[in-house]
């Protein structure tokens, strides 16, 4: 078998678009920060905490940085579209109507500075924490593609396949169908799952079980995809391939649990969606009572209707939970823990006790020479 490149059953797909998804978050992450910079610099109070330059951009310039931002972060407009459509308001509906009604009230601000202060940094500085947040949450779900292209690695590209007594072709692997016969070599990774019909050797199974043993197969014997053979040589039928296989079913698992969420992430969706019928209620309720009650100028209770909306929005779970999710992913997909729900990250802290079902599991399969002991030599030497 030539080789060792994957035969996904669609692992490198999801994981491709996974690592798309992350760069593109990143990239316009970038982008906002640069942007966010000289509107930074406009503010006299920030100038004075922070110590930066004082700059005064004029109206246009303010304009064209606030719209590019608004651009940049058009894909939470997407998502909100997304959640309507699904007839399930959560943050990015919330996020989206607070940054639309911010921008369009800090773009006439800009423009005729008589209506007042404008919103554009705290605009600025929500799409860039929302950004950075989608960031991290699209890095983890790119740490657990990683545990699915390593999984699919272990498949080789093409294949041995015995087309009769004295003719063996070598095939692509997706090319390979229930009942063909394979011819296994030493050193070679088995393909598919299936029944040996002849030869005799021993497979080295510790990805699949954790035994560090080599394990005996024989005629009549079944093997799984992905496990090594070590010596001899065998000829496998063919019982399920891709998909079918145990090492695609494993794929399939992990898959799923990237799609899935944190408990408190779950909560956290309900409770946005909750929090945006409430804070677009009182964000209509304080500008009519300042409007019409207090007999404020309309372009203050405008102010203070984006005010409550751009305060309501959970741009602090958007940022923390998808943070906490990224590194405890991370962290399992390096020391080798795959994860069929994220829920496990949550259950994790009420283990109190592991149990195995034998040493083997617990080596490192790596044998070596702890000691040499000389048998006595015998009469006859």
């Amino acid at each position: 078998m030539r080789g060792n490149t994957s035969h996904s059953c669609g692992g490198d797909s999801s994981h491709r678009k996974g690592n798309d998804t992350a760069r593109d978050f990143f990239r316009r992450f970038v982008i906002a920060s640069i942007l966010l910079l000289p509107l930074l610099a406009t503010k006299a109070s920030l100038v004075r905490i922070v110590g930066l330059p004082s700059l005064a951009l004029p109206e246009t310039v303010a304009a064209a940085i606030l719209t590019s931002l608004l651009l940049v972060g058009s894909v939470f407009f997407l998502h909100a579209w997304h959640e309507i459509r699904a007839r399930k308001p959560g943050m990015m509906l919330l996020v989206s109507i607070a940054v639309a009604a911010g921008y369009g009230y800090s773009l006439a601000a800009i423009i005729f500075p008589q209506l007042g202060e404008d919103f554009s940094v705290e605009i600025a500085t929500l799409i860039w924490i929302l950004l950075f947040g989608h960031y991290l949450e699209a890095k983890a779900g790119t740490a657990a593609g990683n545990a699915v292209e390593a999984l699919t690695r272990l498949l080789p590209a093409t294949v041995h396949r015995i087309k009769d007594e004295e003719t063996i072709e070598e095939v692509p692997l997706p090319l390979v169908r229930p009942n063909d016969i394979l011819l296994i070599r030493a050193g070679e990774r088995i393909p598919v799952d299936g029944i040996v019909t002849q030869g005799s050797s021993h497979i080295d199974e510790s990805f699949l079980t954790g035994e560090s043993r080599p394990v005996p197969k024989r005629e009549g014997d079944e093997v799984r995809a992905g496990v090594l053979c070590l010596d001899g040589t065998l000829t496998v039928r063919v019982l399920r391939v891709g998909e079918e296989a145990t090492l695609g079913k494993i794929q399939h698992l992990l898959q799923q649990a990237q799609r899935t969420k944190p408990q408190l992430a779950r909560i956290a969706d309900v409770w946005a969606g909750r929090l945006t019928g409430i804070a677009v209620s009182v964000s209509l309720g304080t500008l009519l009572s300042w409007w019409l009650i207090l007999d404020a100028p309309f372009g203050h209770a405008v102010t203070l209707a984006i005010t409550v909306l751009v305060v309501a929005c959970p741009h602090a779970l958007g940022l923390a939970i998808p943070a906490v999710v990224s590194i405890a992913t991370s962290q399992a997909a390096r020391y080798g823990i795959l994860l069929k729900d994220a829920t496990a990250f949550e259950r994790a802290r009420e283990v109190t006790t592991v149990i195995f079902d034998k040493t083997g599991t617990l080596t490192e399969g790596k044998p070596k020479v702890v000691a040499v002991v000389p048998f006595e030599p015998s009469k006859a030497d």
